[in-house]
Order: structure tokens, then C-alpha cells, then sequence
């Protein structure tokens, strides 16, 4: 039996989908309300890279990005592309945590990102199946 076709499965992926989608928004959204006090991050590397970010404009087309996914994952829309545009943005997360910040909060964070986007790239594989087709014929 598939994954995929098991209930149990489906309804955590919705989950960790939801989840995401919330997480990404309030980020992205913060950005620019501030609600909550974005941290400048705790290593001197982690701060420089947000620090050249900001300074670059990338840090907003980030939270842009965040804001559309977040809101694409909430409603359940474009989730396959949300999910392949939010891996970039993790995984700067991913190693900023892990190998910049490295203490139990950063390693935590950057597992828990880990997992929950392998969930949502396993729930949504069957969209992607045809990226890895070996040899592509052009129509027409």
C-alpha cells in the first residue's frame, strides 16, 4: 500500500501543510507589521547574512515569497509549486540553523523544516513525476 492512499498519512501531510502555510505567513507578514521582534539572528554569520539580505532588497522579495506560498499552502492551491518555491528559503534556513546558529533551538528549527518539507515533497511526488523523465520529446 501506498503512503500516499493511507488517511492517516493524508491528513498529517494536510497538517504539516497547514502548519507551514501559517508559519510562512506570519513571517513573511511580520516583516512588515512586526508584531513580534525579528530576531537579527543569533551567530555572527547569521547576522551578517541577513544583515546583506536586507541591504541587497533580497531579504523582501524573501518575505514576498514567504507571504505567497504561506497564503498558497493555507488555501490549498498550487501546493506542488509552493512546496518547490519554498525549498530555496528553507534551505538557507535549513543551514543557517544548523551550521551558522548550531545550538538546540537552530538544530531543532532546521530539523523540524527538514521534515516537514520531506512530507510535503513525498505528499506531492506524484506532481513532479514527470521532471525526472530522462529524455523529453518537444510537441509538435
Amino acid at each position: 500500500m501506498n503512503l500516499r492512499d493511507n488517511k492517516h498519512f493524508i491528513y498529517f501531510a494536510f497538517a504539516c501543510q497547514t502548519f507551514f502555510g501559517a508559519w510562512y505567513l506570519m513571517h513573511g507578514l511580520n516583516y512588515y507589521v512586526e508584531w513580534v521582534k525579528q530576531p537579527p539572528g543569533a551567530a555572527s554569520l547569521t547576522r551578517d547574512l541577513i544583515s546583506a539580505l536586507i541591504a541587497t532588497g533580497l531579504f523582501d522579495l524573501v518575505k514576498i515569497m514567504e507571504i505567497i506560498v504561506g497564503i498558497a499552502l493555507l488555501a490549498n492551491r498550487f501546493v506542488a509549486l509552493s512546496v518547490l518555491a519554498a525549498i530555496p528559503i528553507n534551505g538557507v534556513i535549513f543551514w543557517s540553523g544548523m551550521f551558522l546558529k548550531a545550538d538546540f533551538q537552530g538544530r531543532a528549527t532546521a530539523t523540524v523544516i527538514l521534515l516537514i518539507m520531506a512530507v510535503m515533497i513525498y505528499a506531492v511526488y506524484p506532481y513532479y513525476r514527470s521532471f525526472f523523465t530522462w529524455k523529453t520529446r518537444l510537441p509538435g
